[in-house]
This record gives structure tokens, C-alpha cells and sequence, in this order.
């Protein structure tokens, strides 16, 4: 647990020279309102600051979309993922081999319904930690659903398989003043 990182696997090794954490045996990491999983994941930091997540194999990442839809959930998954950070959060993500995405659609805080997408290949841009452009490439197919279908139905376009979890480690500070604990 670190800020706003935190993860969860049955193997986790820090390379404090490398500035890198490799999660493995059923690992989970999350960013902020983002959950990511897979059959491993590497995470690199410069001087301590998250620059990018590498997940190998049945990768997925789960972000909640408004805080005004508590039960919307945007989805990403594919065989493997790449998610690249700024300074200012989440700047990109990246995902290869049977590519889907279902994501929420708002016109400033009205729901707008829903996009299911699919290729090869993946790219989403994020900016103020709002999606700002999506690119599919090779094997696309897509599907807008409207707000009057996707509304109170958000599990019924939900990909087979995804949950967000609940047992996030969090910072717990003790009895000693400056001694923290992950929960």
C-alpha cells in the first residue's frame, strides 16, 4: 500500500533498486478507482512515482466510471495490458489479443448510455481522468447501447467474469505515531 497504489497477490517481490514490483499468483493492484488483475503484473516507478503496469495473461481492469452511478463499472480486457501513467493520473492503456471494452457514456453529468467495443488492439487515451479517445484496430466491432436500455441494467452488459472487489488493502495508522500498517 503506497498513496493511492495498493495490491494484493500470493507472491510479491519489490525491487527497491529497480523501482519495480512484480505481483504474481492470482494478483490484483489497484490505482485510485481502478482495479487491475491478471495472471501477473509487473509495476514500474520512477523515484517512487507510478509510470506504467504490464499485465500478462487474462488481463482486466475495472474503473468506476461517476461517482454519480455508483454500479457503473468501465471494463477493459484482453490477453495482455499496458496502463502508462503521468504525473496526473492515468494517462493511457494499451491492450493486445482479443481486445474488449465496455465503457459509459455521459454528457456532462447525464448518463448516455453505453459503448461495447472490440479488435485486436485497444488504445484508450484518459485526460483529467476522463476517457479522450479510443482507437481499435484490426477485427472492430462495436455497439452503442442508449441511456434507456443500458439504465439500471448496467449487469446485464457487464463482461462474463469481472467484479470488483472489496478487500483493497488500505493504510491503517497505530499506536506508535508514524508506524503504518496495510489492512
Amino acid at each position: 500500500v503506497r498513496a493511492s497504489l495498493a495490491g494484493l497477490a500470493g507472491l510479491a517481490v519489490f525491487f527497491t533498486d529497480g523501482d519495480s514490483i512484480r505481483l504474481r499468483r492470482s494478483p490484483v493492484a489497484w490505482y485510485g478507482e481502478t482495479q487491475i488483475s491478471g495472471d501477473s503484473l509487473n509495476v514500474y516507478m520512477v523515484r517512487r512515482k507510478l509510470r506504467q503496469v504490464d499485465v500478462m495473461g487474462n488481463a482486466s481492469a475495472l474503473s468506476r466510471s461517476d461517482s454519480l452511478f455508483p454500479k457503473r463499472l468501465d471494463e477493459m480486457v484482453g490477453d495482455n495490458m499496458r496502463l502508462m501513467f503521468a504525473d496526473s493520473g492515468l494517462n493511457r492503456i494499451d491492450v493486445d489479443v482479443h481486445a474488449i471494452s465496455v465503457y459509459h457514456v455521459y454528457e456532462d453529468t447525464l448518463g448516455n448510455g453505453l459503448n461495447k467495443i472490440s479488435g485486436d488492439h485497444i488504445v484508450m487515451h484518459f485526460s483529467e481522468g476522463k476517457v479522450s479517445n479510443i482507437r481499435v484496430l484490426g477485427g472492430v466491432e462495436g455497439q452503442y447501447v442508449p441511456e434507456n436500455l443500458a439504465k439500471n441494467r448496467e449487469e446485464m452488459y457487464a463482461l462474463p467474469g469481472l467484479k470488483w472487489r472489496t478487500d483493497r488493502p488500505r493504510l491503517r495508522y497505530g499506536p506508535q505515531q508514524g508506524m503504518v500498517t496495510a489492512q
